[in-house]
């Protein structure tokens, strides 16, 4: 598990062109992304209540949360990702899987979800899918909420940190949608952004000046966004 810092903060929509002329001057825009920006469209998920409240009680310090998402309205290629947060700090595990997948686990057909997506086995069969099974079926772990947004990354070589801007959220409860990049969607907090910043060892200072917003509010460690 490769752990890194994470700080998240929300900003108002009239601090963004601030935020974005700073960072063009001291990193780079993430090339990957077309026009450099994403349109990420996730389904999120949650856990039994019960359970989760009986971990509370037991102590647990670690924090695992699920979705699986794909980018730019393009549904056939899809990613199941879980973000765990420890002792202040995060990580990202993803691995592909398809559509019939992601078909079979929004129609609720969890038994029939007992094999690998891509195919794979023995060896070659992928750790996140095992540990997403287990938390179906064994932690009632299920779909619960559609959120897309437009996502900006830049990227800062030295001191291996990066800053997203996430913006435009919408969201749905018809989560049977999730496949259909037109589904229809509302708007949540249009008034603010959500800066992510990670970094390994240290922040750069010219980073952390750079992204330094009197108008931020300090966030918590969540996915969503």
């Amino acid at each position: 598990m490769n752990l890194v810092h994470e700080s998240i903060h929300r900003i108002n929509k009239t601090d963004v062109l601030t935020l974005e002329h700073r960072l063009s001057t001291v990193t780079r825009l993430d090339v990957k992304a077309p026009s450099g920006y994403n349109r990420v469209f996730c389904l999120y998920f949650d856990r039994n209540r019960d359970f989760s409240m009986i971990e509370g009680t037991m102590g647990a310090y670690k924090r695992d949360e699920y979705r699986i998402c794909y980018y730019n309205q393009n549904p056939n290629v899809l990613f199941l990702s879980r973000k765990s947060e420890m002792n202040g700090m995060s990580s990202i595990d993803t691995c592909e899987v398809t559509a019939q997948f992601v078909d079979t686990i929004l129609r609720g057909d969890f038994s029939a979800a007992i094999s690998d997506p891509m195919g794979r086995t023995g060896d070659d069969l992928d750790p996140l899918i095992q540990e997403f099974y287990w938390e179906v079926v064994g932690k009632g772990l299920r779909p619960k909420v559609l959120v897309d947004y437009d996502s900006k990354s830049y990227l800062y070589s030295r001191g291996d940190a990066q800053i997203t801007i996430n913006y435009n959220p919408r969201s749905s409860s018809n989560i049977l949608s999730f496949l259909n990049p037109c589904h229809a969607s509302v708007p949540v907090n249009d008034d603010k952004v959500i800066v992510h910043i990670k970094w390994n060892n240290y922040l750069p200072d010219v980073i952390r000046s750079a992204v330094t917003m009197s108008g931020y509010a300090a966030g918590t460690y969540s996915y969503m966004m």
